[in-house]
Parts: C-alpha cells; structure tokens; sequence
C-alpha cells in the first residue's frame, strides 16, 4: 500500500500543534499535569519541524518554492537575527534574553515548514480538521464557565504557571483564516462564528479584531459589485451607530474584556501599551540608527512593530517592513472577481500580520512565517509551477 507522505505528516503535525499543546495546557490548569520545557508549544513545534520537513522534502515544485526572491530574503533575515543575537551574547547580554530571542527565530522558521505541510497535506481543505479545533475550543469554553479550568496561574513546585491563552488564540485564528478560505457552506459558517465566540470568550482582543477584519475584508473581495458593498457598509454603519447613540447605554461595554480596550480609557492594557510605545519612541531617538538591544525588561516591549526598531535599528525595522509590504502590494494588485483558496490564505493572512504588527505581542509575529508560506504557494501556482490547487 502507497502511503500518502504529504497527508501523513500533516496529520501528525497538526494533532501536533494544536490538539495535544491544548489538551496539555488544560491538564495543567487543571491541576492533573505538570508543565514541562516552560511551554509544551515550543517542545511540540521541535517534533513538528523535522516531520514537516520530511513531508515537503518530495513535494512538486517544492524547490521552486524555496528559490522565491520573498523566501530567499526570508531566511536571511533568519540567519542575520541568529547572527545578531549570538554577538549580542558575546558582548555580554543575559543569557534570559539571548534564549527567548532565539525561541523566536526558531519559531519563525518551524511554522513556515509547518504551515506549507499543513497545506499541502489537504488540512485547510479538510472541514473535519477544522471541527476538531472547534470542539476543542467548545471544551475549553464549557470548562472555564463551570470553573473547571482557571485561567491564572496554577502553582507546581514552587514555580507559577499561566495559561498560554495567546498561543491558543494565535492557533485559533490560524484555522479561522483556513476556514475563511473554503468555499461557504453551513458547517463552514457556523464553524467561522464559533470560532469568533471562543476568542470572545478567551479575551484575546487582538484575534479576535483581526479575526472581524479578515471577514469583513475577505468578504468585500469576493463581492462582485465592490463599490456597492463598500457604499452598503458605510450607510449601514452610520445607521447602526446613530441607533446606538440614541437608544443604547454602552457604559457596561467598559466592563468587558474584549471591548474596554475601545471604551474605556482606564482599562490597564491600554495604559500599559502607550507606556510601551512611548518608552519605545524614546529609546528610538536616543539610538535611532542601531537601536538599543535588551534595553527593557522581558516582556515589556512595544507591542508594535517599533519593537523591531528598538532591537534591531533602523535597518532591521525596514527590513521586517520590506518583507511585509512587498508580499501585501503585490497580491492586493493582483486581485481576481473569482479568488481561489490559496489567494485568500495569502492575502488574509498578510492583513492578519499588518494588524499584528501594528497591536500585537510577539506571539502574532509568527504570522510573518505563515503569511509568507502561502504567498509562496500562490506566487508558485500564479508562475504555473505549481498545480496542485483545485481551480
């Protein structure tokens, strides 16, 4: 019997990365599991990345993918930000910062491979894959409700352990775009609303805005009538928001997790991300050309993309910069009436990460590696040289 490389290591993976790393975070709130390795999500993405590589090593066209100008300036921006760091750890930097610095370039490059071996395995294309995530997630909804998961630090010998809720939320919305890219049917609508609800519920703010604005935005591009749609929503928005102001009382929206951020000027993220960009803004004009490494504590970045400025300097900034907007122009001028599967991947997940970069912690900068993934496929399949996508 021939085995189906592709779909094997994809399914592998994909139980991987999203099943296992949940079902282990809530054995932990629950009190029945140690956590181990700090975060399991980065022990499960050490397994994946070689069986991801295994899965594409063979893939059509696969090469050509990895010969793409986009993926070539990709990778060195890899190997410059290893380089960076590691001289970074000569001159003296603690240690504590030389390792989560290099988790991240590790992470970069494992979803990259992941995220083509997901795809070319038929896991987007696969609505059961996608009922999995949201039984999941339906789970952990039910389960915090009832108080069975608790969603602050459980206490393992001494040492505290939180909830990676940004983790899951970034897997989340990395199926909420997959799904978003399927032909519409009924189970595919319901999956997509159940999926805002459980970032709702989770109180990931930034998900759960860029997950609103990827369907609205995918929505309007597969509109006929763009203009029309376009005008539609503007009256309809006016409409709504003067029916708000006169008979709504919004006040309790302040109360809420998912909305104080936009109604409430005391909520304690928002201060805490001006206070960020400002610190940020600062270390910017007094280092303006190579930034200033390390110079905050861990954690307390901007939660932007100036955050890339401050570490890496000018250069590194518009570097990241370049490897963003060159992809997002391109496929935005390259759009159809008739959007395949693997153009609304590409593009969606390219808005995803302009949003991150512009609101977002760190956990969203591996949308780079995704978004830059699929702009490879469809860039490979628009050359012609790869056909394995459904017309």
């Amino acid at each position: 019997m021939k085995i189906n490389v592709f779909n094997l290591t994809a399914n592998i993976n994909f139980f991987l990365i999203f099943p296992f790393y949940m079902i282990g975070q809530m054995l932990v709130q629950m009190g029945y599991s140690a956590p181990f390795l700090g975060s399991a999500f980065g022990f499960f993405l050490l397994i994946s990345l070689p069986i991801a590589v295994l899965g594409l090593f063979r893939a059509r066209n696969f090469r050509s993918i990895m010969k793409l100008f986009i993926t070539k300036a990709f990778f060195f921006f890899l190997i410059i930000y290893t380089l960076f760091v590691v001289i970074q750890y000569i001159n003296g930097t603690e240690f504590e910062f030389i390792s989560y610095h290099l988790k991240s370039v590790f992470r970069l490059a494992a979803f990259y491979f992941v995220t083509l071996n997901l795809y070319f395995g038929g896991v987007f294309k696969d609505v059961r894959y996608s009922i999995v995530v949201l039984c999941l997630a339906a789970f952990f909804v039910l389960s915090s409700i009832f108080n069975i998961i608790k969603i602050f630090p459980a206490e393992f010998g001494g040492e505290y352990f939180e909830l990676d809720y940004q983790m899951l939320a970034f897997l989340v919305l990395f199926f909420f775009i997959g799904n978003l890219a399927n032909s519409r049917t009924k189970s595919n609508i319901v999956i997509i609303c159940a999926m805002v609800v459980f970032l709702f519920h989770l109180g990931a703010r930034t998900e759960f805005y860029i997950a609103l604005a990827l369907l609205g935005a995918v929505e309007f591009l597969k509109a006929k009538r763009r203009i029309g749609v376009l005008i539609l929503f503007f009256f309809g928005s006016v409409f709504f928001a003067l029916i708000a102001h006169i008979y709504l009382d919004v006040n309790w929206l302040r109360d809420v997790r998912i909305f104080s951020v936009i109604f409430s000027d005391a909520d304690p993220s928002k201060i805490s991300r001006s206070e960020l960009t400002f610190n940020a803004l600062k270390t910017i004009a007094e280092h303006p050309f190579l930034g200033n490494f390390a110079s905050h504590e861990l954690g307390a970045y901007s939660h932007n993309l100036l955050s890339a400025w401050v570490d890496f300097g000018v250069f590194g900034f518009f570097y990241v910069l370049f490897l963003v907007a060159i992809p997002l122009f391109i496929i935005l001028l390259n759009i159809r009436n008739n959007l395949n599967q693997i153009y609304i991947l590409a593009v969606s997940s390219l808005m995803a990460l302009v949003i991150a970069y512009a609101l977002a912690k760190t956990y969203n900068y591996s949308m780079l590696a995704v978004a830059l993934a699929y702009y490879g496929i469809w860039v490979s399949t628009e050359k012609g040289r790869l056909n394995n996508e459904k017309k």
